[in-house]
């Protein structure tokens, strides 16, 4: 079987959302645009940097999506 990153977050979001989870937060690299349009259209907004997170100093985007308040 082959998944795409879509189908990955949607599992996932659909497990979250059985789970009653109220939010998600994930580090997604500044560098990824497809990553970050891939979030944003899954409603997670993006909430903070993280300086040189990963190993070769790249910037991290911290993002949040609230899923039941």
């Amino acid at each position: 079987l082959q998944y795409t990153g879509r189908d990955l977050l949607e599992g996932l979001l659909a497990q979250l959302k059985i789970l009653e989870t109220q939010k998600i937060f994930l580090e997604v690299s500044a560098q990824n645009p497809a990553a970050l349009g891939l979030y944003e259209a899954y409603g997670f907004q993006r909430q903070g940097l993280r300086k040189a997170y990963y190993a070769d100093g790249t910037d991290a985007i911290t993002m949040v999506k609230v899923l039941a308040s």
